[in-house]
């Protein structure tokens, strides 16, 4: 029996490993045919917060409003906050941050720790995938609406989401998005004002 389960665990493993492979080059392949290269990007609209472990990257996606999209965090970074909102030191303005990026931290080493702010309406699809030490995630989800595709998958198994809504009925509409965001082996807590 004892074999057997060694097979089993390494069958798993092998599945694991192929589903990441796929997913990356499927990730590599949607970015090359939507013209989201890395030059691409360098022009958007960006700004960035913080210092070495603490720096984070914001995508401009409304002067009009005052909106931006967290992009990309500090590789070494083990924790990582979404503030309400985050403010441009060399124009001075100060934007709500309303989006996670699709695959902004996907794969990301060493994060354990994720706490996302009330303006977040959206977290893109992928965003945390593959955050194999993320065992901590706590949302106020007072705006949010949308999860996409895949975005607490493969994290920590065990993890714990925590979940802030604004009443019972938002409480069940973010229940049923967040488990179609792809999350396994996850521990759910849901609270409502």
């Amino acid at each position: 029996m004892e074999q057997r389960e060694r097979v089993l665990a390494k069958d798993t493993l092998q599945a694991r490993m192929v589903m990441g492979a796929v997913f990356l080059s499927a990730l590599l392949t949607f970015l090359f045919l939507h013209g989201m290269s890395s030059a691409v990007l360098a022009h958007a609209a960006t700004f960035t917060v913080g210092s070495g472990a603490s720096k984070c990257t914001f995508e401009i996606t409304s002067e009009d409003e005052l909106t931006a999209s967290l992009v990309e965090i500090s590789p070494s970074a083990k924790k990582l906050t979404v503030a309400m909102t985050e403010t441009d030191e060399s124009t001075g303005k100060t934007y709500k941050i309303t989006e996670i990026d699709q695959g902004a931290m996907a794969f990301h080493s060493k994060l354990k720790k994720v706490l996302i702010g009330e303006n977040v309406r959206k977290i893109g699809d992928y965003a945390f995938y593959g955050c194999s030490k993320l065992s901590k995630v706590t949302i106020y989800a007072k705006s949010l609406k949308k999860v996409g595709t895949g975005a607490f998958q493969e994290i920590k198994n065990g993890a714990v989401l925590r979940v802030e809504a604004k009443n019972k009925a938002h409480y069940k509409q973010l229940k049923k998005i967040l488990k179609k965001s792809g999350m396994e082996n996850v521990k759910h807590q849901y609270r409502y004002r």
